[in-house]
């Protein structure tokens, strides 16, 4: 069981946290921003994949819930230290190292192009969506 935990931190190390964060990006009406690192726009996955980014806004970020096509199918604890964002948003870097996330969603039976999306939770309940992207799921 433990290593259901592990994996996703070591993917995660391995595929997207050690990149730069992506251009500036501004923040939502409720002080968020976030972006997926994993999977990429445009990409093809699996009916089971991965989906890591980063969420930080004015208060620290808790959790982002994952949707496909608007229907939630995950939820991330914001576990994973981001130094990259901390350099590239410097006035949010007070609200803690880790802004990071991993995990793994299932898309069930759905195939073809479907919009993944996520939406950052805030210390404070604040939540608003952060990040989008089409991928190709493959059955």
């Amino acid at each position: 069981m433990r290593a259901i935990y592990i994996l996703p931190l070591l993917l995660c190390a391995a595929l997207a946290c050690d990149k730069p964060a992506p251009t500036k990006r501004a923040l939502t009406y409720h002080g968020l921003m976030g972006f997926i690192d994993t999977p990429v726009p445009g990409g093809s996955v699996g009916p089971v994949f991965l989906v890591a980014g980063w969420a930080i806004g004015r208060q620290p970020v808790d959790s982002v819930r994952i949707y496909i096509d608007d229907e939630i199918v995950g939820t991330a604890t914001i576990m994973i230290p981001r130094p990259d964002v901390d350099r590239e948003y410097p006035h949010l870097a007070g609200t803690g190292p880790n802004h990071g996330f991993t995990t793994t969603v299932d898309a069930g039976s759905r195939s073809g192009y479907h919009t993944v999306r996520i939406e950052a939770i805030d210390r404070a309940g604040a939540r608003a969506h952060v990040a989008s992207q089409n991928v190709n799921i493959l059955q």
